[in-house]
Order: structure tokens, then sequence, then C-alpha cells
């Protein structure tokens, strides 16, 4: 019965999370997150949105140090740089999550646009399974902080919906780490 109730809470989360209504820039601001799962004719992705108490140059770089990525990310165990060339870097990473979902691999081909402050991924090979492993951080420099956007693709049919709701769950966590690994209080 237990076990029950904790599906129904997952499924009202993100039944609740997709249909949550706008948040403002204000919201923001204060700290609030806006997280949503996008429904769309052809691809699904969840999308946030925050704000990093840091300059973008300092976000910038946490986010493309990827052999570092385990003093980052909560959960992510292993970041292996496989190769780099100019914009591009393959990257192993390794997350270990709780159960349900226990172990996630990927092989990332990661593409940073400095210029823009644009990191976007894509899986090569991994056992991701409700994600074409397609993703990107887009930063914006706000009143001497970032407003990040986090978006990762999710497949619509969903074979496996308790990987999909752990990620949902997850994201919020990532922005809060992340705050707290630069030297920031979230």
């Amino acid at each position: 019965m237990k076990f029950q109730k904790s599906l129904l809470a997952l499924g009202l989360g993100l039944l609740t999370g997709a249909s949550a209504s706008a948040t403002t820039l204000a919201d923001l601001e204060r700290g609030q997150l806006d997280i949503r799962l996008i429904d769309t004719s052809g691809q699904d992705y969840i999308q946030a949105q925050g704000i990093f108490d840091a300059p973008i140059e300092k976000v910038w770089k946490t986010l493309t140090d990827f052999k570092n990525y385990p003093r980052y990310y909560q959960n992510l165990t292993r970041s292996e740089i496989r190769s780099r060339s100019g914009n591009q870097a393959k990257v192993y990473v390794k997350f270990n999550l709780p159960f349900p979902v226990n172990e996630i691999w990927v092989l990332n081909q990661y593409t940073l646009d400095a210029q823009n402050k644009r990191l976007s991924w894509k899986m090569l090979d991994g056992n991701l399974k409700d994600s074409d492993g397609v993703g990107s951080w887009t930063l914006k420099p706000h009143k001497g902080k970032t407003l990040a956007t986090y978006r990762l693709n999710v497949n619509p049919s969903g074979g496996n919906w308790l990987q999909k709701q752990a990620i949902f769950q997850t994201t919020p966590r990532v922005f809060q780490y992340l705050n707290q690994q630069m030297g920031f209080k979230n």
C-alpha cells in the first residue's frame, strides 16, 4: 500500500508540474524554479528555468568543467572526457540514482557555444530509455547573476515513466546543488 501511494504521489507530481502556471521572472529572482514537462506533437521535453547566484562566466566554467562533474552534480559518480576537439567533447558520465532507477550511464557529444553561452549535448550511447539524450543549458546574464534554462528531451511514449519521473523530480536539485557547489546558498 505504501508503494502504491508513492507511485500515486509520483504521478500526481508529474501532472501537477506539467500543468503549473508560468513562473514570472520576479519569482525566479526570489529563488523559485519553473520546471515543466512540455508536451508537443513531435518531441516532448522537460524544461527548467532558474537563477544561479553567480556571474555567467562562473556558471559557464562550471557547466563545461566535464572532468569535475561528480563535484557539481548530485548522484553523478563518474565523468571521463573521451575526446575533445575545438568546441566538441565526448564525455562518459555515470549516475547512481535511488531505486527504482538505479544506474544510468551515457556517452554524450557536447557542443560548446562560448559566445552565446549555450552548452548542448546528444547521447551517442547509454541506457537512458525515456530520452533521445538531447539536451542543453542556455545562460543569460541577469543583474550580476545568471538566468539558466535547462532542457532535456524525453520520449513521449513514456515506456519507462519511473525513469522520466526521476529525471523530472531531480531537475530542481540540479539547480540547487550546482548553486551550492559554486559557493552560493539556495
